[in-house]
């Protein structure tokens, strides 16, 4: 499997972990971080109006449309039913512990993701987040059961090799996405088969990480440069956050980093909405890494 050495990580102790885990999981978050006087202050009301806004446009477009429709149209119970301000949230998010670092999350207890509107993002921003966040709600979806007179019931919470795994595709599907001139909708940012299926985005910064990519002297360069991107986003979600963050979390992404980063559901390998009907399995990878570590 692919492997990047990472700068070495100071791991959180069980006290800053159960206190990170607090903040994550707040009993009644939409009151205290929706409602709240104190966080609703300043620009609050003015945050939340813009996000609404910006996302009202945004979860129309092709990328958001197409996961919720194959959440809602196979009966999954991992979204409310509903658009802006049922199944997708702006809040204000709280500003200390890990959520500093945080511009949306996807909740499996309360069927929803949420936009952090504090950090004021872009359309743009939105879309790419929103996407990478529905993505987690279509793999809990892919773990789901059927239940009568209820539908497909998803579990809150997947194990640490799914959870390492919905993470690359959320990266992947969610980052590093770019319209596609030779194709009739969308495609993939990149070139992770170099030929097959993927549009490289060529108006970035070469500063970056993206631009270096799109500015790379050759497709397996450009290659190269994604799949690192794609796994350092990866590595560093699972080792601050979910069941992951109580365990080293490097070796369970690199188990399933090759075969998740092949999976496209619920597109095509050409950007194209799958004509699978359901909810496709993990690979295998993801199963052979739950038993080989086990979630603590």
């Amino acid at each position: 499997p692919m492997t990047y050495t990472e700068p070495e990580q100071v791991p959180l102790s069980e006290q800053e972990f159960e206190e990170q885990e607090a903040v994550a999981r707040a009993p009644d978050d939409d009151s205290r971080w929706s409602h709240s006087p104190s966080q609703l202050t300043g620009d609050g009301p003015e945050q939340l109006a813009r996000c609404e806004e910006r996302l009202r446009r945004v979860i129309g477009r092709e990328r958001p449309q197409a996961i919720m429709s194959a959440i809602f149209q196979n009966g999954c119970t991992a979204l409310k039913k509903g658009g802006v301000g049922s199944s997708v949230k702006c809040r204000i998010c709280p500003s200390e512990g890990i959520f500093t670092h945080v511009s949306a999350y996807y909740r499996g207890d309360k069927q929803a993701v949420y936009i952090c509107a504090e950090k004021e993002p872009s359309e743009a921003q939105i879309e790419r987040i929103l996407t990478h966040e529905l993505i987690h709600a279509y793999d809990h979806c892919r773990f789901s059961m059927r239940v009568p007179f209820v539908g497909r019931q998803a579990p809150w919470a997947l194990t640490c090799a799914a959870e390492a795994c919905s993470e690359v595709r959320a990266y992947m599907l969610g980052d590093h996405w770019a319209s596609s001139p030779s194709s009739s909708g969308l495609s993939f940012d990149g070139a992770l088969n170099h030929g097959g299926g993927f549009a490289a985005d060529d108006h970035l910064p070469v500063g970056s990480r993206a631009g270096q990519r799109a500015s790379a002297a050759t497709p397996a360069e450009a290659a190269s440069t994604l799949r690192e991107e794609i796994y350092r986003g990866a590595l560093a979600s699972t080792s601050v956050y979910g069941l992951c963050a109580k365990a080293n979390a490097k070796p369970v992404v690199d188990s399933v980093y090759n075969a998740c980063v092949q999976d496209f559901a619920p597109f095509t390998a050409s950007g194209q909405r799958s004509p699978f009907v359901g909810f496709p399995p993990m690979p295998p990878e993801v199963a052979a890494a739950a038993k080989a570590f086990p979630t603590p």
